[in-house]
């Protein structure tokens, strides 16, 4: 099944690619911020956006696992693993 899904996904890509061509296209900026200067670095305003929401995708995935019925499949697992040693 994986290696189906790969060659579907080449095909998609190329398929794109013949479309829509294959080189960069630039896209229109939603919010023109001028970047944070620290120091004599500077980092953009969707730099920033990114890091804080990749920071609250992780705490919510902690809260997913901590506390959803998929935690709760993990004993079961545990004696799947044990059971399919035997056979």
């Amino acid at each position: 099944m994986l290696i189906t899904a790969i060659g579907v996904s080449m095909f998609l890509q190329n398929l794109s690619q013949l479309i829509f061509g294959s080189e960069g296209k630039m896209f229109p900026t939603v919010v023109n911020i001028d970047p944070i200067t620290v120091g004599d670095k500077q980092i953009s305003f969707i730099t920033i956006i990114t890091i804080i929401v990749t920071v609250l995708l992780m705490i919510g995935l902690q809260i997913l696992v901590k506390n959803a019925r998929i935690r709760q499949c993990a004993p079961s697992l545990k004696i799947l693993r044990r059971a399919s040693s035997w056979v």
